[in-house]
């Protein structure tokens, strides 16, 4: 009943003022809300808390994984993190608002093609990402059209639910 609760625009959780739901997955849902200190637009990440031990508690760690790997990352092509907090037996990522949402709505608007000098505009977006990402010995593993998203006609690499970190190991191999 919680999450119902959270689809009402003008929700409030923390200093962040809920505007819609703008997409879900297996055992989230994103929203778009407002900072109503500095009226920075950005996404919310909300994941019950009760779901985390599902899968053998896969649930959980793929969300821990997310914050922390996005919390290593400072690039303008992957998705910022801003915050994080637990209220409401929820657990929250707050992310940059991608202003227009995933590449997979342009694309089945043009027909599911994107013209020749477009396509490299995007491939070149989405390599410097994974080259951002690879810089901070994380990889994303997920790239899917879902999980590519526009900001101001720029690409940004989102969703790293399933990336993984190499940090640890690269530590003790330059040791």
């Amino acid at each position: 009943m919680q999450q119902k609760q959270l689809h009402i625009p003008g929700k409030r959780l923390k200093q962040y003022e809920i505007v819609k739901l703008i997409g879900s997955g297996g055992y989230c849902k994103v929203y778009h809300a407002v900072n109503v200190q500095t009226y920075e637009n950005v996404a919310i990440k909300a994941v019950a808390m009760s779901t985390f031990k599902n899968h053998g508690g896969l649930v959980g760690q793929l969300h821990e994984t997310e914050k922390q790997n996005m919390k290593l990352v400072n690039s303008n092509y992957v998705v910022r993190f801003i915050d994080e907090f637990q209220q409401n037996k929820y657990s929250y990522i707050v992310m940059e608002y991608c202003n227009q949402g995933d590449i997979e709505k342009p694309w089945l608007e043009q027909n599911k093609h994107f013209s020749e000098e477009q396509a490299i505009v995007y491939v070149k977006e989405i390599l410097r990402g994974l080259q951002d990402l690879q810089k901070c010995y994380v990889m994303h593993r997920d790239i899917k059209m879902k999980n590519i998203l526009l900001h101001n006609d720029q690409i940004k690499l989102g969703d790293l639910g399933f990336s993984k970190s190499k940090r640890k190991f690269m530590h003790l191999v330059q040791q």
